[in-house]
Order: C-alpha cells, then sequence, then structure tokens
C-alpha cells in the first residue's frame, strides 16, 4: 500500500475573464489539444524532411482527427450508452450523436482515423494515401502520450481492484475506493519507450506504411492485455 502511487485528479478549473465570462478549462481536452498539436508538429517536421508538401500533411492530419473525434462519438453512444438513442423521441436520439463532445471511445477513435484517412488521401486529396498516413502515424505516439495523460488526471479508465504496487489507492469517498489498476496511466508510461524507438526508427526514411505497422504490432497488443 505504502509503494502505492498516490491519488491525484485535476478538476475543470474556471477563469473569469472580464468583459468576456467565465473560461472553463477541461483539463482533458487542454492535454488532448496539446497532445494533437504536438503530434502534428512532428509529423509536419518530418514531411519537410521528406520533402513533401506540408499541406497534404496537416489537411489530412486534421481531417483524420476530426473523422476520429466524429466516430469515436458514434461509437461511445451506440456502445456505452444507446439509451441516449431513445431519450426524448426521435429528435432526442439524433441530438446525442450531433453532442460530439459527450464522450469519446478510443476503439472508435481508431476506426475513425482509419476512414478519415483513407477518405481523404483516396478521394479528397489522392497524393499517396500509404506514405502520407505513416508520416501522419510517426508523430501519433507523441501526441497519445498526452491524450492518455489527460485520461489519467480525471481518471476515465478505472481498472480492477490490485495489489500491485504500480496501482493508485483511491481515496474513501471516491466511487472507485481501494487500490486499483490506472490504465490510463499504464498507457501513458508505455508510450515512452514506443515513442524513443519511432525517434530512433524514424532518423531515416523507411517504407511506406512502415510505422503504420509497427505501431499496430507494438500497442495491439498490449492494449488487448
Amino acid at each position: 500500500m505504502i509503494a502505492a502511487i498516490p491519488f491525484f485528479q485535476l478538476g475543470v478549473y474556471s477563469f473569469n475573464i472580464p468583459g468576456i465570462g467565465v473560461l472553463p478549462i477541461d483539463p482533458w481536452a487542454t492535454l488532448v489539444c496539446v497532445g494533437f498539436v504536438i503530434g502534428l508538429e512532428i509529423a509536419r517536421s518530418r514531411a519537410i524532411a521528406l520533402k513533401l508538401d506540408v499541406r497534404d500533411i496537416v489537411d489530412g492530419a486534421v481531417f483524420t482527427v476530426l473523422m476520429g473525434f466524429f466516430i469515436a462519438h458514434i461509437v461511445t453512444v451506440v456502445f456505452y450508452f444507446p439509451e441516449r438513442l431513445t431519450e426524448n423521441g426521435a429528435v432526442g436520439g439524433v441530438m446525442s450523436i450531433v453532442r460530439v463532445w459527450e464522450g469519446f471511445s478510443s476503439t472508435g477513435g481508431f476506426i475513425g482515423a482509419v476512414i478519415g484517412a483513407f477518405v481523404f488521401y483516396k478521394y479528397i486529396r489522392p497524393v499517396g494515401a500509404m506514405r502520407h498516413a505513416d508520416i501522419i502515424c510517426y508523430g501519433f505516439p507523441f501526441g497519445w502520450f498526452f491524450g492518455r495523460m489527460g485520461c489519467s488526471v480525471v481518471h476515465d479508465h478505472i481498472g480492477s481492484l490490485t495489489t500491485s504496487p504500480t496501482g493508485m489507492l483511491f481515496p474513501e469517498h471516491h466511487v472507485a475506493h481501494g487500490l486499483r489498476h490506472e490504465l490510463g496511466i499504464y498507457e501513458m508510461t508505455y508510450m515512452i519507450p514506443v515513442m524513443f524507438m519511432f525517434f530512433i526508427l524514424g532518423r531515416q526514411d523507411r517504407v511506406p506504411g512502415f510505422f503504420l505497422g509497427l505501431f499496430a504490432v507494438a500497442y495491439a497488443p498490449v492494449r488487448f492485455g
């Protein structure tokens, strides 16, 4: 118990801006945005090094991420909160889909990202899908690190009770009190060696699709476990 990770949690911080009003700062959303910017900048830097048109990377990444968030929300509603589809009739069901800020599934996000990259580079801007998607994927672990940090500070992914010293000791007043796995911290920590591996292997050009395949092999088994 002494060796367990001590409990910590960040809440929504509200700043009163004169003439504008109260501005709420959500830690999860903030860290996800930080992750997106950092991941995008790393991908953009690689595109410059490989002498590709940066606009194709930036536009494709934005479209891919937006599609990822949209599908992530749909998966959340359909598979995690299906009751939202029947609340307040048909209009309420439609609105539960429209309110894309109310919950995201990372699995749905991956599916949406694949769809987004395919649509963008196949139909919107056909400039070599595998090469450009691979460069976007190169920056992904660096962004995912901050995204999972966001999950960690708000405890979106609390695991089962454990006796492991890697667990977090949730206080008695918390809904998940006791020593439990904090899966967000686990994934955030795992991204550190993945980022290092990508950085080392990325010092030279690779066959298109290399980092897409590498991330799938490195991430999927650990996530499944």
